[in-house]
């Protein structure tokens, strides 16, 4: 479903492929509204900055375009996966269908009912912002809910996100291709992520992403 930001009571943000998220600092234009450069606006209410919160972001590196050359294929991890290719590694933002053993995205089993995938970005000072989605690159599939949880270390305690409407329930895609983030409440500092999908379209939860990082 396509987001009516006429009613600035939207929290995520839907990107275009070539929208940088490089110039995310906030102008406060009065006491109702903040103006992104994005040229989207939430008011005030909607989204309280923290006095810690990064002011500009950036994309983290899992982005197939972009890696950051620290986090490697195998710091995927995931409940389960389809044979054929779609395992966990897969799962990085813009990743492209190369064939039977590359699939274009992570796709959990069909009879996973509580997938998860995760990933560990190697130190626990990552400050991190939001999320972006994709769905399957090949095929009508993608997760239209998710939560996000994170811990700083591997044997410690996952915590949940909130999202910028004080829900653990993020929006996710309407499609396998387009670009989909949302912010978090407050940003986090961490070293793994972890994603659960909810609900999803197809036969089984399938995605891409990337994390928003602060700049």
């Amino acid at each position: 479903m396509h987001r009516d930001w006429s009613n600035y009571k939207r929290s995520a943000l839907r990107l275009s492929r070539n929208q940088a998220l490089t110039t995310c600092m906030w102008i406060i234009t009065n006491h109702d509204a903040v103006l992104w450069e994005f040229h989207f606006k939430i008011r005030e209410e909607d989204y309280k900055v923290a006095s810690t919160d990064c002011k500009t972001t950036k994309r983290f590196g899992l982005d197939d375009k972009i890696r950051n050359s620290n986090v490697l294929d195998s710091a995927f991890k995931s409940s389960s996966y389809e044979q054929g290719g779609y395992d966990p590694s897969r799962a990085r933002l813009n990743t492209k269908y190369e064939g039977y053993g590359k699939q274009g995205g992570w796709m959990a089993s069909s009879s996973d009912t509580s997938p998860w995938i995760e990933v560990d970005l190697q130190t626990d000072d990552n400050d991190l912002k939001g999320i972006i989605t994709q769905g399957l690159a090949c095929g009508n599939k993608w997760v239209a809910s998710y939560k996000v949880s994170y811990k700083k270390t591997e044997s410690g305690q996952y915590y949940d996100v909130d999202n910028v409407d004080d829900s653990l329930i993020f929006t996710g895609n309407t499609d396998g291709k387009t670009e989909f983030a949302n912010l978090f409440k407050q940003q986090i500092t961490t070293r793994y992520i972890r994603i659960q999908p909810m609900s999803w379209h197809g036969n089984a939860a399938s995605l891409r992403f990337e994390l928003i990082a602060c700049n």
